[in-house]
């Protein structure tokens, strides 16, 4: 189905709440399965790169792994806890290593609507690899129970007796008037809606720069002056990367103060920064960041990708969110 590869969850016997950071000789144990297991995910992948995000689905049994294998800055996405719901992890991997830990259930109308439309349109492949028939359900249940079933996602018919019966969400305007359609979204959000919001909405206007040579010290002293969290790093007249607080944090770890003071904003900045436009949707804007584990966007004028008018950052986007309509 496209995965980079796989790893047998058989060959590690650390699953479940980890041994008390005092037990010294268990947690010692512990510590040395889950490193196999982040070893593991690097041969799969090829490469010394631990992953970015993690899906966390299982809960009790797997999350201190989780956040173990997780990258540092990276974020763990808590979908559910099918194993139980205690979750026990070594705080210090989380406030040392700043990872973070992010709630996620199910969407709203309005995305659970575009989502149909995608499948239905065949630009997303469900991975759909047996349907059955509503009186098939419990054999469905059974195989999933068994670990048995095939790879993909299992389908079960609801109203209908095959695919070809069953109505896509993109048909819907053309189906019978006794077929369900579900309500259209501009019949149940408002346009001041968190998700109907524009990036010019929330984003902070105006960039304050600074040069690539321009040493550390005095990429603080202009974030301090002017109570930002983040600037622009510039090439001439081009904007090259970002720079932020937490990069200044990261290039003091491992180094002499001295060390970190030759450093330049060039040396510690994430180059290449994701952009956007002003009239590009907020919840599109944290799509966009999220996959690429980034806390904040360039905004650009519009065509005009190389010209930078302000900055969307997470704090940007919970402040608006937060703001009564």
């Amino acid at each position: 189905l496209g995965a980079k590869g796989c790893i047998n969850r058989k060959r590690f016997n650390h699953w479940g709440i980890p041994p008390h950071w005092k037990d010294r000789a268990g947690y010692a144990k512990w510590l040395a399965e889950a490193r196999g297991f982040g070893e593991a995910i690097w041969e799969a992948v090829g490469e010394r790169r631990s992953p970015r995000i993690v899906c966390e689905h299982p809960g009790e049994s797997t999350i201190s792994t989780s956040v173990f294998v997780c990258q540092r800055g990276g974020m763990v996405v808590i979908g559910a806890g099918t194993t139980g719901y205690h979750a026990a992890i070594d705080l210090r991997y989380v406030w040392t290593r700043q990872k973070r830990l992010q709630g996620s259930h199910a969407a709203n109308d309005d995305q659970a609507r575009a989502l149909n439309e995608l499948v239905a349109s065949k630009r997303i492949d469900p991975c759909t690899s047996q349907v059955f028939s509503w009186d098939d359900l419990a054999r469905s249940h059974q195989l999933m129970y068994e670990n048995r079933h095939p790879y993909g996602n299992m389908a079960v018919l609801v109203g209908a007796q095959s695919v070809e019966e069953s109505v896509p969400l993109a048909a819907a305007d053309s189906a019978p008037e006794e077929t369900y359609r579900p309500p259209r979204p501009d019949t149940i959000v408002e346009e001041t809606h968190s998700h109907r919001t524009l990036v010019r909405e929330a984003m902070h206007e105006g960039v304050i720069t600074c040069a690539a040579d321009s040493k550390l010290g005095e990429v603080a002293r202009i974030l301090l002056e002017n109570r930002i969290h983040a600037l622009v790093v510039t090439d001439g007249d081009a904007p090259v990367g970002v720079v932020s607080q937490t990069d200044l944090v990261l290039a003091r770890q491992g180094r002499s103060r001295q060390q970190a003071a030759e450093l330049t904003a060039g040396d510690v900045m994430t180059p290449n920064p994701l952009t956007c436009e002003p009239d590009m949707l907020l919840a599109d804007a944290v799509t966009l960041m999220t996959r690429r584990g980034m806390h904040r966007l360039f905004v650009t004028e519009p065509g005009k990708p190389d010209v930078p008018i302000g900055v969307l950052s997470f704090s940007d986007i919970v402040k608006r969110i937060a703001r009564p309509t």
